[in-house]
């Protein structure tokens, strides 16, 4: 059995609106006992945490809400919120709000922190800074 941390690394290339090139590494594995988890993209938010999105959450994010189609959405929230607010449920967990002109409502991404680090568990719009 295999036991501790796998990097499998997928190379993109994209142009910024500044015709510049950029590299980013798209999925880790992570092995942890028995269990393998796919991190589709980890960034460090506004406050200056580190935020995983794990495919998981993505699968969900997807699922339960196909509006969302680009985990790109989710990096602009975390990168430039409008609003962090804490949870009033659970303390550790913070809401990212970044607001969407074209749908008028704002793009909520829930983040909760273990151990200093953050992982989306869920993101959905909403019209309610909450």
């Amino acid at each position: 059995m295999l036991r501790g941390k796998f990097e499998f690394h997928l190379i993109v290339q994209a142009k910024r609106t500044s015709g510049t090139i950029f590299h980013r590494n798209i999925y880790n594995i992570e092995q942890t006992n028995t269990i393998m988890e796919i991190i589709i993209f980890e960034e460090i938010d506004k406050t200056r945490r580190k935020i995983r999105l794990t495919q998981t959450s993505w699968n969900h994010i997807r699922d339960e809400h196909p509006e969302i189609v680009d985990h790109e959405e989710l990096i602009k929230v975390i990168k430039m919120p409008d609003k962090i607010l804490a949870s009033d449920r659970d303390d550790s967990v913070a809401l990212y709000f970044l607001y969407k002109k074209q749908r008028k409502e704002f793009l909520k991404v829930s983040v909760k922190y273990l151990n200093g680090e953050g992982f989306i568990i869920t993101a959905h719009h909403t019209s309610k800074l909450q």
